[in-house]
């Protein structure tokens, strides 16, 4: 078969030789562009998105401590003295109430929240909000930041409740 090909190509003028390995080349060259050029428009929109993700950074280590002082609270202290009801109602006060996927009582005593997907300075606020009013107590803390989504975070946190009226 390769005697073939050598055959037909011997058997061209050289004027044709340089045409068809100009075209071939710039058959290849065209080929190369088409399959690396898309990754090169990836590559340059990730470098483009660096400076945001580093500003969520930032922003997210100078309120780390917020964080983990939220998670602190679910070792320990205070009794809550709210209802899923009043939950609901801060979720509503903060606008956050259509981005709240679980709200519930899964036994008695114990209110649930969860997110898919919320920006974490809403979050921290109605967290500060809950720490604020002094009759909540975190029981447990879940906040995982979502890669594909800077700024947003995946959380769900449990807290006691105590059946009774407010005082």
């Amino acid at each position: 078969m390769m005697e073939d090909v050598v055959e037909w190509w011997q058997s061209r003028a050289q004027r044709e030789r340089y045409a068809i390995f100009g075209a071939s080349l710039a058959m290849l060259i065209t080929g190369g562009f088409l399959a690396f050029e898309p990754l090169l428009d990836e590559r340059a929109r990730l470098k483009a998105s660096i400076p945001g993700q580093q500003a969520d950074l930032a922003w997210m280590r100078a309120h780390i401590a917020q964080a983990r002082h939220y998670a602190s609270r679910a070792a320990g202290g205070g009794q809550v003295r709210f209802s899923a009801a009043s939950v609901r109602a801060g979720l509503a006060t903060a606008g956050l109430e259509g981005q709240a996927t679980r709200v519930g009582e899964p036994r008695p005593g114990r209110v649930v929240v969860g997110f898919d997907a919320v920006g974490h300075a809403a979050l921290i606020d109605w967290l500060a909000k809950l720490e604020g009013d002094g009759d909540s107590r975190l029981a447990q803390a879940d906040i995982r930041a979502l890669s594909a989504r800077p700024g947003q975070v995946e959380a769900s946190f449990e807290f006691d409740v105590r059946l009774e009226n407010r005082r």
